[in-house]
């Protein structure tokens, strides 16, 4: 069932919540007691701002503490549970969780934990100026800093933000040490438009655009900045021009009383993002200061009063040496999805417990409000679900549960027509599709210990459970799990199958980006499992220390 994994999907995209177990009446409380040093050097770091939020047996629980003049912290009275830790300190980062990410304790009944030690860095500084062509500072320019060769470097996903002031001055602080990517946008107020005179040939259109340090448009061609802890590094650049053109369309087939909007998103991962026009009351739309490159139109219809997504389509475009007029854009018809559960055994089950949701790539990207997902449905008592106004598209199906009394079970089947479309997805236009979903209780199990490379016990490692790689546009197959103070975990509810699994230390890119496994899965464990199985293996940590491709 990858319980872990489709919860996160089931929180995420649907609003749903755990139902959490709350903790036995009179069970023993824990201690959880250390000291905060900052490295190099363990000097005793004093104001530091220890917090613990429970995520197991008492989901609701936080619990804090704040150093004293020698680094000591002292919480108690913390009901047994699995909790993150997150360390707070004005001018410093995490040593062993860079970016401030949190890691994962566990504390059974009556746990006393004393010596627990956490490290922070004196956090580093990037400042500079950004200037124009003409070498004179630039306002309300957005910057951005990420690590380099990270696939969290994408879209809304950086390590620090910044905005030019009236001197064209930035400064982005909170950084732990390391390799990093830096990156300046300008708003759309300073693109180079010139307005033609009357009876005078419009000139070339040109636009600042995406630049990366020390002053590309290329991000092969960028320059990463070697910083480390406490270091002050003053970096300036001039951001980059490019030819821009427009683009314009028109949406046709509006159904009458409802809202449209078209959003141009650039197909790459680090491309320019345009924006989202508001349709015309004639259904005309118009981009302008658009730079060459691979873009996805996309209409987003919304229904009125009721202001739930009702349909959606995408047009691929090419933007290349000259406006891009005439694109047509229509509301795919909406289709119908509907199925029911049931198991590979005579076993019943509270079917209430579970949720599917319908999972596309070409989705990705684009915003819901809770409730609003056409792709969302609650599987009734009987096991059945409805879907209404599904968009047209691809979709494979999820299944997520609000009960860790179904970790161990998995999706067997995804039946439509008698034909299994479990791994290949299944296409919607319009009409009704009836999916069988069958589930069942054996799914396997892998447990062990994260270990270094002195064969220690590694605490609070991320562990991962990668599918084949004919299985990998499955999101219901991988798993995660943190390991707990002595290094174990638990991956259950797996599918038969092939799979690799890898631990880091610590893991801030998305590892399930085929790029980025392309790099490490050699350095994973592989395993094959039948339904049911249960296997135990040892699994070396990929250490943060170690510089990521």
């Amino acid at each position: 069932m990858k319980y872990c994994l489709l919860l996160f999907f089931v929180i995420m995209l649907a609003g749903a919540s755990m139902a959490q177990t709350p903790a036995a009446k009179g069970v023993a409380k824990c201690t959880v007691q250390g000291k905060v040093i900052q490295e190099p050097g363990e000097q005793p770091l004093k104001k530091a701002n220890i917090q613990l939020t429970g995520q197991g047996q008492d989901g609701g629980s936080n619990y804090s503490d704040v150093t004293d003049a020698e680094g000591y912290f002292k919480i108690e009275d913390v009901k047994p549970g699995r909790y993150s830790i997150l360390v707070e300190r004005a001018g410093f980062v995490e040593a062993d969780k860079r970016g401030g990410r949190k890691k994962s304790l566990v504390l059974e009944p009556g746990r006393e934990i004393k010596d627990l030690v956490l490290s922070m860095h004196a956090a580093a500084v990037v400042t500079g100026k950004i200037l124009d062509r003409d070498g004179d500072p630039m306002p309300n320019v957005a910057v951005s800093i990420s690590r380099y060769g990270s696939t969290s470097s994408r879209r809304g996903q950086a390590n620090g933000y910044g905005s030019t002031n009236d001197l064209g001055e930035y400064r982005i602080g909170g950084l732990g040490p390391g390799r990093y990517l830096i990156t300046a946008a300008a708003p759309s107020s300073l693109s180079q438009t010139p307005q033609p005179q009357k009876n005078e040939i419009s000139k070339e259109e040109t636009v600042y655009t995406t630049t990366y340090y020390p002053g590309t448009a290329d991000k092969s061609q960028a320059v990463p900045l070697e910083i480390h802890a406490g270091e002050e590094v003053p970096i300036n650049f001039g951001l980059v021009t490019t030819r821009a053109f427009r683009v314009r369309g028109t949406v046709v087939k509006l159904p009458p009383g409802n809202f449209a909007s078209v959003m141009l998103r650039s197909r790459g991962d680090t491309g320019p993002e345009v924006g989202m026009k508001t349709v015309g009351t004639d259904g005309s739309f118009e981009f302008r200061d658009v730079p060459p490159g691979s873009y996805t139109v996309t209409l987003l219809v919304v229904s009125v009063p009721d202001m739930r997504m009702a349909n959606s389509s995408q047009t691929p475009i090419e933007v290349s040496n000259g406006d891009v007029d005439g694109v047509h854009i229509e509301p795919a018809p909406g289709g119908q999805v509907r199925g029911q559960f049931r198991m590979d055994t005579s076993q019943k089950i509270d079917w209430s417990q579970l949720s599917v949701f319908l999972s596309s790539d070409e989705e990705a990207g684009l915003a819901f409000t809770d409730g609003n997902r056409p792709t969302f449905a609650q599987v009734r008592n009987d096991g059945s679900f409805e879907m209404k106004n599904v968009p047209s598209g691809t979709y494979r199906v999820i299944v997520g549960s609000s009960s860790q009394t179904l970790r161990d079970y998995f999706t067997k089947s995804v039946n439509l027509g008698g034909k299994d479309v479990a791994d290949s997805g299944f296409s919607v236009s319009g009409s009704t599709y009836t999916l069988d979903v069958m589930l069942s209780a054996k799914g396997g199990t892998v447990e062990g210990t994260v270990l270094d490379s002195a064969d220690r016990a590694v605490s609070y490692a991320t562990v991962v459970c990668v599918p084949g790689v004919e299985h990998r546009k499955r999101p219901d197959l991988y798993q995660q799990d943190t390991a707990d103070q002595q290094g174990h975990f638990s991956l259950r509810g797996l599918n038969p199958g092939e799979y690799t699994v890898l631990a880091w230390e610590d893991l801030e890119d998305n590892y399930r980006d085929p790029e980025f496994l392309k790099s490490y899965e050699g350095r994973g464990q592989g395993i094959r499992l039948d339904e049911g199985e249960r296997k135990r293996i040892s699994v070396k940590v990929i250490s943060s220390s170690v510089e990521q491709p």
